[in-house]
């Protein structure tokens, strides 16, 4: 059954962040929630034209770490955290180098299935994990993981500008009344010339001054800046059209002061063309793990 974008809203997932990753020429989406409560960890990830997404719940973790490790013991909540953990740090350095704390290179990918592993080390001894995630077939999944928090993003950073550059003007008015009255700038060099919008538009978007953000948009995507505007901007939205939802219990005395605008989200979207599948030439060799002279209990 296809989820609806008001059970996206509800799910946690929702207000976290991607994090850009790139591995060789393959640039992805990637983004995951532990859950300590029930040991389970979720994992998303996005090329763009899908979403792939795994659910591990405690059985699913003991089982692939016993085929991945067969020397390893470990409690499903020792295991959640640790792969959460080493996905925040692999992301956050964004290499794939060996000698890196923690790692994650992509196995496979094509229109149906991603597998990224995931390098490690617990206790001296490596670590591998392989996150299988098979692409989810709602057809309106993309929209409600991708497309859907773009253009809240889109919209509130235009809400932004728009604030900016009201507070500017606010700003030149304030210096040229303090011009008026005869002040002056002790420094002449801190003198500005007066804020024109249109001036800044034209100059801000050419080419030239966006060479450096647009010449690797995927890379770009989401700094540490705009992960935490990505993360305020959806739970303001999800607030917003959650309370636009609630039934209406009040009093009709009380319906007046509810100046909420109500959006109606079309979740019905076009299944995506899938593309070509794409298969790395590379075939991942099978990691093999040191043994531990014991059996290792964590």
């Amino acid at each position: 059954m296809a989820t609806s974008v008001g059970d996206t809203l509800e799910d946690d997932i929702f207000a976290i962040p991607w994090t850009s990753f790139c591995d060789k020429a393959f640039n992805c989406l990637v983004k995951h929630k532990h859950d300590a409560a029930d040991s389970s960890l979720r994992i998303y990830a996005s090329d763009f034209i899908r979403v792939y997404e795994e659910i591990l719940g405690q059985d699913l973790l003991l089982e692939r770490c016993k085929e991945l490790n067969p020397d390893l013991e470990v409690t499903a909540a020792y295991l959640s955290e640790h792969l959460s953990q080493g996905i925040t740090k692999a992301l956050k350095q964004n290499c794939t180098a060996a000698t890196q704390e923690a790692c994650m290179k992509i196995v496979t990918c094509n229109a149906g299935l991603l597998v990224m592993q995931l390098h490690t080390m617990i206790s001296g001894v490596p670590f591998l994990w392989e996150f299988r995630m098979p692409a989810q077939t709602a057809s309106d999944a993309f929209y409600r993981h991708v497309t859907l928090p773009m253009i809240v993003m889109i919209v509130g950073l235009q809400k932004q500008q728009e604030d900016l550059f009201a507070l500017l003007n606010d700003k030149d008015s304030e210096i040229s009344d303090y011009k008026r009255s005869g002040q002056h700038l002790s420094r002449k060099h801190l003198e500005t010339k007066v804020f024109d919008a249109g001036r800044f538009r034209r100059e801000t978007l050419t080419p030239k001054h966006l060479k450096n953000c647009l010449s690797d948009v995927h890379l770009n995507l989401f700094g540490s800046e705009a992960g935490l505007m990505y993360k305020k901007m959806m739970e303001a939205y999800k607030d917003i059209t959650t309370s636009a939802r609630e039934p209406e219990t009040s009093s009709p005395e009380n319906h007046g002061s509810l100046n909420v605008p109500v959006e109606v989200v079309k979740e019905t979207r076009e299944t995506t063309t899938a593309m070509d599948v794409t298969m790395l030439e590379e075939e991942s060799k099978p990691h093999k793990v040191k043994k531990a002279k014991k059996r290792m209990r964590l």
